[in-house]
């Protein structure tokens, strides 16, 4: 009994002094956060610096990658070391060797960390410690929820990826070294749990320190076009004038949620509207001074522009020249940002063929009905589908999707019970939606709003009548099973 007893006690205090040897080595960490020493690095886990480091991505002036948005604000910074303030840590012991440090220096400052061993992490490793990981071409996808995730937006990703790194002319050895090292996609199932691991109330965004998408979407295109023209860079400033960065991200892979496409069409329809002047969305304020939903499409078009004009090395030229130190790209001005002649681009959109899939009007003639009800009529020609809806439809393949329930099913419907319905269409006078569900994406829309003529929807009968390319849809709807409501 004696024996055991100072066993028990040997193990206790050695857990003890296991634990006081971390959070000195945590202590010293913030110590060498806070003066810029280059120490740190062997107070950040090694494996992580791996991640950081895989896919040879680096950036100018930055010592420590692995640190980017992880350091502590530099006027926080001053004041401790000119002592004008000190800061406090805060352990919270967590599972596994983990511990959460919140770091606190005067009234308001506070910032998270996290550890392992008495080593820096970032929040994603602990927080995907136990989810399934699903390894593939280009992705290790780490899923928090197997009820977001399907093979379909899986295979819609590398597909994607395969096309960038063709459109950036990255060489086939590059292409290898991303196939073998990955890009980290972090499914998270919310927005909530987004910003639990990242800090940030978003619905997905690209983290530099580790080049690793978190996201809330199953087919976050717009970041992963982030993570690809910076791995096409390899060497870059870590700020881009947002103009050029958001740009590129939007005109290559749309907006969460949202297609390229529509983001294009909208652009198109800005321009040729006077409704937005490139002249004031330019500089670093006067873009995040607009509403999103203007500067994104608009910025989406002009990029879109500058790839087809100049090429795509030349813009890549371009990108990096308008990137650089936040004070750099904060002071551009419109005189220093050098781009094309307007009537060079009013010249481009006039000759922009539009490529939504959806018309309003047709002479076609179609004679071969796929489907009909009360509420749904539709027709079918050798590229157009005939459409004549009194209500919204679903359309379900026959093969349907295991496991995975479509978020923007359930906001549309919270109460009904999703059943692997692919496509879904939604309708007024004004207004067409068609959202692939198994990627929870807008693939298409018209409305009138953004239209120069304004032009609403004919009816035949009280139907909706629009009519919609075949190739929008994956397989022929004559294949596939309808509900309206």
């Amino acid at each position: 009994m004696k024996y055991f007893i100072f066993l028990l006690t040997f193990f206790l205090f050695s857990i003890n002094l296991f634990s006081q040897n971390y959070n000195s080595n945590i202590k010293i960490f913030f110590d060498y956060l806070i003066s810029d020493s280059s120490n740190i690095i062997d107070f950040i886990d090694s494996n992580e610096l791996r991640k950081s480091e895989r896919l040879n991505i680096t950036y100018q002036n930055v010592e420590n990658k692995i640190l980017i948005s992880y350091g502590i604000d530099p006027e926080i910074k001053e004041n401790i070391k000119s002592g004008k303030s000190n800061y406090n840590l805060k352990f919270e012991n967590l599972e596994e060797g983990f511990k959460k440090v919140i770091f606190t220096s005067g009234k308001n400052y506070k910032k998270e960390f996290y550890f392992k061993n008495g080593k820096f992490i970032l929040p994603q490793s602990y927080f995907t410690l136990n989810w399934e990981v699903i390894e593939t071409d280009y992705f290790n996808f780490l899923i928090s929820d197997r009820n977001r995730f399907n093979i379909y937006a899986q295979n819609k990703l590398i597909s994607f990826v395969d096309a960038v790194l063709n459109l950036l002319n990255v060489n086939q050895n590059e292409k290898e070294i991303l196939k073998k090292e990955k890009i980290n996609y972090v499914l998270c199932k919310d927005e909530d749990e987004v910003k639990k691991i990242t800090g940030f109330s978003t619905k997905g965004i690209y983290i530099l320190a580790s080049d690793e998408i978190i996201t809330s979407y199953n087919s976050h295109f717009h970041e992963v076009s982030h993570l690809l023209i910076n791995f096409r860079h390899k060497m870059l400033p870590v700020f881009t004038l947002p103009f050029f960065q958001e740009g590129f991200a939007s005109a290559i892979g749309g907006r969460g949620g949202i297609s390229r496409t529509i983001l294009l069409n909208i652009g198109k329809f800005l321009e040729q509207s006077d409704f937005i002047n490139l002249q004031t969305i330019l500089t670093y304020n006067d873009f995040f001074q607009e509403d999103a939903s203007l500067t994104y499409p608009y910025s989406a078009i002009y990029n879109f522009y500058l790839i087809n004009r100049y090429g795509i090395e030349h813009y890549l030229n371009l990108y990096k020249t308008y990137s650089g130190d936040p004070d750099f790209v904060k002071s551009l001005n419109i005189d220093n940002i050098k781009l094309p002649p307007k009537n060079d681009f009013e010249k481009f959109i006039q000759n922009f063929k539009v490529e939504s899939t959806i018309a309003i009007n047709s002479d076609i003639q179609f004679e071969d009905i796929i489907f009909a009800n009360d509420f749904t009529r539709i027709y079918s020609s050798s590229e157009y589908y005939k459409f004549m809806l009194k209500a919204n439809v679903l359309i379900t393949p026959s093969e349907k999707t295991d496991f995975y329930i479509s978020q923007k099913f359930k906001e549309s419907f919270p109460d009904l019970s999703y059943s692997g319905e692919k496509y879904l269409i939604s309708v007024n006078s004004r207004e067409i939606n068609i959202y692939n569900l198994y990627t929870d994406i807008l693939i298409d829309s018209y409305n009138a709003g953004f239209n120069l003529n304004n032009e609403e929807l004919k009816s035949e009968d009280n139907f909706f009548v629009f009519y919609v390319k075949r190739n929008l849809f994956d397989e022929p709807l004559e294949q596939m099973n309808f509900t309206t409501f």
